[in-house]
């Protein structure tokens, strides 16, 4: 019987460990208060991340625009709040399949999109947009903990970004369980 239980949590933090997280799609079309009377709805803590300098734009705000042009899906986009490098991040690892890119201004806009594990650059890629229609990069960035697209002082409407949500490591599976090995050890022994 024990072998048999421990056989069973083997199998089962195999299984966890595994595991693949769903593909998240993330619109923007429900960033939480959003107003599309103004440019100042921060993503704050938005689909599982948090978000630094990015904000949600209805596309009417800008009509003609890369950020009108750049909405995929529904009426909104993110964009790079006043030009400046944004990042997303989360406590623990997901992947960056990709997303809908556009320039709001610019008819050739070079951005370098960067993906991080711990404070360290391990993946890095330049991408050149245009203002007129959105364009679709595959980056497949996995296993990181923060994204980040720089743009060298000019504005980036992105859409429909392609993530997992973030999940446990399987090193926290497997701390997980030991304890439960511990667990059924301690109350073995409390049983005799």
């Amino acid at each position: 019987m024990r072998t048999f239980k421990l056989s069973l949590i083997a199998a089962a933090l195999l299984l966890a460990s595994q595991a693949q997280a769903a593909v998240t799609t993330l619109t923007f079309d429900d960033v939480p208060g959003a107003n599309p009377g103004t440019n100042l709805n921060a993503l704050g803590n938005y689909g599982g991340f948090t978000w630094d300098n990015t904000y949600a734009l209805h596309q009417s705000y800008h009509p003609g625009s890369g950020y009108d042009r750049g909405a995929v899906s529904g009426e909104w986009v993110a964009y790079t709040a006043y030009a400046n490098p944004i990042s997303f991040s989360a406590g623990n690892a997901f992947d960056f399949y990709g997303g809908y890119f556009t320039s709001a201004w610019d008819s050739s806009l070079t951005v370098k999109i960067a993906g991080f594990r711990n404070g360290v650059e391990i993946y890095s890629q330049d991408i050149v947009l245009n203002n007129q229609y959105p364009q679709l990069f595959g980056l497949n960035f996995r296993g990181v903990d923060k994204v980040s697209f720089t743009s060298l002082g000019q504005h980036v409407a992105f859409d429909n970004l392609q993530v997992t949500t973030p999940v446990p490591e399987p090193e926290t599976y497997a701390l997980m369980g030991l304890g439960l090995v511990g667990l059924m050890a301690a109350r073995r022994r409390k049983a005799k």
